[in-house]
């Protein structure tokens, strides 16, 4: 027979036990980057991801890096925004196609007639192991945070109004920036 305090506190017990093993269970690095949210990329990576497609290390403006997805309908229709939003703020864009996607889904999106009139930076498949060791991508836009070789280590999930957005960015940018120089 169970005391009444002890059944009291089970549910408790429960929750603690489950939050505990999802913190044993976090890929690694995880902890990492929640103390440290800026991770420096090497020269390899870098060279290899970003300057092969017309991007440049000598271009000291921000630079997105966003994974889009067809299975997202309204990311893709709310994108273009996004995009612009961050362009006009100072960001470069580069757009990448979750390359879980298979081509003739893409087509098939991309001609649809909501699609038509989508003016945006036109997206490629990420060379080969550039997206290996990011958080899962499993939302989208999933955008990642650029200041020259350092990396927000946090991903930005979905679709958000404007405000947010530019929310999100600049408190992104800032981590970077006091990262990069804390002089700033």
């Amino acid at each position: 027979m169970m005391l009444p305090v002890v059944r009291s506190l089970l549910p408790l017990v429960l929750l603690t036990s489950i939050v505990l093993s999802g913190c044993a269970s976090f890929e690694t690095g995880a902890a990492q980057r929640v103390l440290s949210p800026v991770e420096v990329l090497d020269d390899g990576w870098f060279e290899h991801c970003i300057t092969q497609h017309g991007d440049s290390t000598a271009d000291q403006r921000p630079l997105l890096v966003v994974v889009l997805s067809p299975r997202m309908a309204n990311s893709l229709l709310e994108w273009p925004r996004m995009q612009r939003e961050a362009s006009d703020s100072g960001f470069r864009v580069q757009a990448w196609l979750d390359s879980r996607t298979p081509d003739a889904e893409w087509l098939a999106v991309l001609a649809s007639p909501p699609m038509q009139d989508w003016q945006v930076q036109r997206p490629y498949r990420p060379p080969a192991g550039c997206l290996t060791g990011w958080s899962a991508i499993n939302h989208f836009p999933y955008v990642r945070v650029f200041l020259g070789k350092h990396l927000h280590a946090w991903p930005i999930w979905g679709v958000m109004p404007g405000e947010a957005w530019q929310a999100v960015l600049g408190d992104r940018l800032d981590t970077l920036k006091t990262a990069v120089s804390p002089s700033l």
